[in-house]
């Protein structure tokens, strides 16, 4: 065996380990967690439904073929995780939800660590080794990084640089439909980079082989898409575009908010401080700059066209900043990183950035069990978590729930999540919000993106519940309550229980 065999490895199997390790840390802290995003239960109920069932619908009472997860390659390792727990834990617990996370942490970054070793390229070693450093560190050091698609968008988009700089044209392609099915908006953006990066070669040298690479994903993808029983384009991305047109969760705008959320995710101050504002700024200008310098005066291209695509995005959204923080961290990693291969007096530029990085992971380590969905804290304490465990307990089947005060009803809820996790693979909502019935946005018969997804993705929940349900049961409009003001509840709704305000929607006995 030479040097060059052991040295590999050696690097694999310390690779390994450290990512083992690092996983069960992961673990141990989301297991001691009781808060998520209610985000991340769609991600989870999603998963649960593939490792139950093989069926990637939502709703499988519905069967509307409607695919809920904004990053397809997300849910592919989460439904391998969920696969894989469920043979040792329940999986619709909190436990397992734990569970699933961990192993899928660990699951993503070790394909790709993999990858990146087996290249045998030269650095790929060293590139693996800063590409597992980034990846825990962000993802111990936030909440949504695990929870939601960072950490493979963050996969993805260094996967899709490391092609174009080997000018490996297969992998080109290949990478670039990967970073598209880890989060289409900015695995486009991610591609509209790279095409800029490769626009000086003759086109003949990389087309033939970047097409067939693409082709190759996609087909694999569209395939797993008919296997599970989904349409292949995530009806997410157009209800999340909706959503932000009708400025459904708040009336900023994602770019004017952008520095100070992403200031705050680094400063852990309010985002409407000035501090904030002044280092998420700071961030977005240098990785502008490192953009300039890799690309020259082509980079004002990608720029322009990330510029106008953030500016569709929602603001309500909090782990969107994230996902644009992750994405600019890996872009001063590159950019630093390149410079000094070219100055060597620049070589204090990634010296720094690493210092600063890993300041702040470890400042911002294990962030606090404190967003509002809190499986362990009810209306008294901000929290809507209890509310949501509670109605889940109450889902008979088939999407009927036994709510108090009405007996056998459907729900209309705006927060699908948590209560679609709990109460299992059977359960049907209308959803308020429409994310998982995207004809409940009044946009979307006029929207010009209905003509990219077939009619049962654009159903309403009522032509749902028609569809499959008992219409002479009453639907509900269910809402969890964040407060225990008794008063404020009653001017809203017409029955509350400490749990939950509730209004009748449809009620066909009482016509």
């Amino acid at each position: 065996m030479n040097r060059q065999k052991i040295s590999f490895a050696i690097n694999l199997l310390a690779f390994v380990a450290v990512n083992a390790v690092l996983g069960y840390v992961y673990y141990r802290y989301v297991a001691g967690r009781t808060s998520f995003y209610d985000d991340t239960f769609i991600y989870l109920h999603n998963a649960a439904n593939v490792a139950e069932h093989f069926d990637a619908n939502y709703y499988l009472p519905a069967d509307s073929h409607a695919l809920l997860s904004s990053s397809p390659l997300r849910l592919f390792f989460l439904s391998i995780a969920a696969a894989l727990a469920k043979l040792w834990v329940p999986l619709r617990t909190l436990q397992g939800a734990a569970v699933v996370l961990a192993v899928a942490a660990s699951l993503q970054i070790a394909v790709a660590g993999v990858y990146w070793l087996f290249s045998r390229s030269s650095g790929a070693a060293a590139r693996a080794w800063v590409l597992l450093i980034l990846y825990w560190g962000i993802g111990l050091a936030t909440h949504s990084f695990f929870e939601m698609e960072g950490s493979i968008v963050l996969i993805a988009l260094a996967a899709l640089a490391e092609a174009v700089c080997r000018r490996h044209a297969f992998a080109m392609g290949a990478f670039a439909m990967v970073a598209i099915l880890a989060r289409p908006d900015l695995g486009i953006l991610g591609c509209v980079f790279a095409l800029t990066a490769i626009s000086q070669r003759p086109i003949t040298s990389w087309i033939r082989g970047a097409s067939l690479g693409f082709a190759v994903v996609a087909i694999v993808y569209v395939g797993l898409c008919l296997a599970t029983r989904v349409y292949f384009i995530p009806t997410t991305v157009w209800a999340k575009l909706l959503s932000g047109q009708s400025h459904q969760f708040t009336d900023e705008r994602f770019l004017t908010s952008l520095p100070g959320r992403m200031g705050a995710v680094l400063t852990g101050m309010n985002y409407r401080a000035t501090l904030p504002n002044i280092v998420g700024g700071i961030v977005l200008v240098a990785s502008a700059i490192f953009a300039f310098r890799i690309l020259g005066r082509r980079g004002l291209f990608p720029i322009v066209v990330a510029s106008l695509v953030l500016y569709r995005l929602p603001a309500g959204f909090l782990w969107y900043y994230e996902n644009i923080l992750t994405c600019c961290v890996l872009l001063i990693a590159i950019g630093s990183v390149w410079l000094a291969r070219r100055h060597r007096r620049y070589l204090f530029v990634p010296v720094t950035s690493a210092v600063m990085f890993l300041a702040w992971c470890t400042a911002f380590a294990f962030p606090s069990d404190n967003l509002p969905w809190n499986l362990s804290k009810g209306p008294s304490e901000g929290s809507r978590g209890v509310a949501y465990a509670n109605l889940a307990s109450l889902h008979k089947g088939n999407g009927i729930f036994d709510l108090p005060g009405f007996g056998p009803s459907y729900i209309r809820v705006c927060e699908i999540g948590m209560v679609s996790f709990l109460a299992g693979s059977s359960v049907w909502t209308n959803d308020l919000c429409g994310l998982a019935q995207t004809g409940n946005f009044e946009r979307a018969a006029k929207s010009p993106l209905r003509l990219l997804f077939p009619k049962s993705v654009q159903r309403t929940g009522d032509e749902e519940l028609g569809r499959f349900g008992n219409t002479s049961l009453p639907v509900i409009d269910v809402w969890a309550r964040d407060n225990a003001d008794d008063q404020v509840a009653s001017q809203r709704c017409a029955y509350h229980t400490a749990l939950y305000c509730m209004n009748v929607y449809k009620n066909p006995q009482h016509r």
